[in-house]
């Protein structure tokens, strides 16, 4: 209707005009050689108008005729690339499906279609061929990308996610850098930068990009803080091997200036002063943590901490437990070493006293256990001993340093998870299971732990208090 409108309008302006000459009055003379032409003005016009108009479609005529051959070429190319496009779709999507024969198929087709494109084509190259198990094949497409700066970032993820899949950590980490600077704020890469240099132990350069991380909201405050207390430990355990005390010793004192509430910075800085005869400083250390917040790793520390001399004799031991608990008593650990102490002197009052302590604060396999060998020592009871062995039975597990990644239980807590060398995954955690397992564990999902300290967040119970 519109075009229809818009026709009419043109012919009446068309006719209109030429009315309008035709009434215009005058002659035109044209002298040529011999010859005079007298014509109306109004007819020369209008002659004059259908000669332009005449030549304009005469010129389109000739160059459609000579432009012929281009514009088929350009229909032709137009045409490929459509086909190569529907290709391309069709083969990523086989990609996506996981079918490698219909992914070479769609690859092979692209690039025949699209032989001059260095972008999409070569990265459907380079995923059908790592499906098809040509990873060689799909390293060099990736190599392509690189070259083209719009796909340069798809090149060097690819070549990046090649490296790590064979373990080429250092190679990795230079595919990663260079990806950074093409995205330096972007979270992935980040966090893979400073995974990698954490696995090829590049603390300097890790905690310069958990700086970055940090800042674009890539790892939160808190894992940050946990990471390079983590990180402090990690270089001081390594500058001690080493013989390097200086270094060690300001590293301990790093990581406790960065949190002096985590377990791992007090419990191993206060092994190394011991390691390094400085029990007085140990001590110190432990009594200021456990008076803020008890836990049950540094009850291992303060056994180290007993005099020599004094660590064969029952009661002195009860003794030296005895000061730990009156500093504060709200730990089970430290009550059920004491009554173990007390029971060792045959202090059957005393040592049920803390075992039953021990059972207000938290109830554990171990409380149990001692509580039977009380029963059996004291009294020779032993249906009193085996009613305590029965309910360590149905305890639902202790608390230990264990690997949130693998499970795997250590005696302590260390910044690198062996034998898979994860970095910062061990934690205060449930370890459920029997007495003589293999050491796996079963993680409570219930309970949520930091693994900086000893507060433990979990349902409503009762009988749960700090551990």
């Amino acid at each position: 209707m519109l075009k229809t409108f818009l026709f009419l309008v043109k012919a009446a302006l068309v006719i209109g005009v030429l009315i309008w000459l035709a009434e215009q009055e005058g002659n035109v003379q044209i002298d040529w050689m011999e010859y005079t032409v007298n014509v109306h003005v109004g007819l020369f016009l209008a002659g004059l108008f259908t000669l332009i108009l005449v030549s304009i479609f005469i010129y389109r005529v000739l160059k459609t005729v000579v432009d012929f051959p281009a514009s088929y070429r350009y229909y032709s190319q137009i045409r490929a690339k459509n086909k190569g496009y529907r290709a391309l779709t069709q083969g990523l999507t086989a990609v996506a499906a996981g079918d490698a024969k219909a992914a070479v198929k769609y690859a092979e087709k692209a690039r025949s279609l699209m032989p001059e494109d260095k972008g999409l084509p070569l990265l459907l190259e380079a995923q059908a061929a790592r499906l098809d198990g040509r990873e060689g094949d799909a390293q060099e497409s990736f190599a392509g990308l690189i070259e083209n700066k719009d796909t340069s970032f798809l090149g060097v993820r690819g070549l990046l996610q090649s490296s790590m899949d064979v373990g080429d950590d250092r190679g990795a980490l230079a595919l990663a850098r260079q990806a950074l600077k093409l995205h330096p704020k972007q979270p992935w890469i980040l966090r893979t930068v400073y995974d990698l240099e954490i696995a090829l132990r590049e603390w300097s350069a890790a905690e310069a990009t958990l700086k970055r991380a940090v800042k674009a909201s890539a790892i939160t405050k808190e894992r940050a803080l946990n990471d390079r207390v983590a990180m402090d430990l990690a270089i001081a355990l390594s500058a001690e091997s080493e013989g390097l005390q200086d270094v060690a010793a300001s590293q301990y004192r790093a990581a406790l200036k960065l949190n002096d509430r985590s377990i791992p910075a007090i419990v191993l800085a206060a092994e190394y002063y011991i390691r390094q005869g400085q029990t007085k400083r140990a001590k110190i250390l432990i009594e200021k943590a456990w008076k803020r917040s008890p836990h049950a790793a540094m009850v291992d520390v303060w056994d180290q901490l007993m005099p020599k001399r004094n660590s064969s004799d029952a009661l002195d031991r009860l003794k030296w437990y005895e000061k730990l608990v009156k500093l504060n008593g709200d730990n089970a650990r430290a009550q059920v070493a004491a009554g173990q102490a007390a029971c060792d002197a045959a202090l059957w009052g005393e040592a049920r006293k803390y075992f039953m302590a021990a059972e207000a604060i938290r109830p554990s396999k171990e409380l149990y256990k001692a509580l039977a060998v009380l029963e059996d020592r004291a009294n020779n009871d032993r249906e009193a001993a085996r009613a305590w062995l029965e309910k360590a039975a149905d305890v639902a597990g202790e608390r230990v340093w264990i690997c949130r990644e693998s499970g795997r239980v250590y005696p302590n807590w260390s910044p690198i998870a062996a034998p898979h060398g994860s970095f910062n995954t061990i934690e205060w955690n449930y370890h459920i299971g029997e007495d003589g397992d293999d050491g796996e564990a079963v993680l409570l999902t219930a309970s949520v732990v930091d693994p900086m300290d000893d507060t433990l967040i979990e349902a409503p119970n009762d009988n749960a208090k700090t551990a």
